[in-house]
């Protein structure tokens, strides 16, 4: 049990860490813009286009939404980006998409 809550409590948030410091984009703003097709990350690093369909999942918290590229790598949305629980909600309209 003391190795279980030492290896989510310690180590797990050392790790976090030390990637986001090592990853520089993650430092930076992103735009999204999106259609019914696909939707678009662009920063000063460059941008990524992608088909809804490419990802594989998609997972909602409070705060949060995530686009699954894969079980591990995901994009995140915080959801204080959008304007209004419009935005919100066109947005994930797309969801339907996932996974196809």
């Amino acid at each position: 049990m003391l190795w279980y809550t030492s290896y989510f409590l310690l180590y797990l948030r050392w790790r976090s860490k030390k990637i986001y410091k090592q990853q520089k984009n993650l430092h930076t703003p992103v735009e999204i813009k999106w259609d019914s097709e696909s939707i678009e990350f662009m920063n000063e690093s460059g941008h990524a286009n992608m088909k809804w369909s490419d990802f594989s999942k998609h997972k909602e918290s409070d705060d949060l939404l995530m686009l699954y590229h894969s079980d591990v790598i995901f994009n995140f949305i915080p959801k204080s980006s959008f304007h209004s629980e419009e935005d919100i909600a066109n947005f994930k309209s797309n969801f339907c998409h996932i996974g196809h």
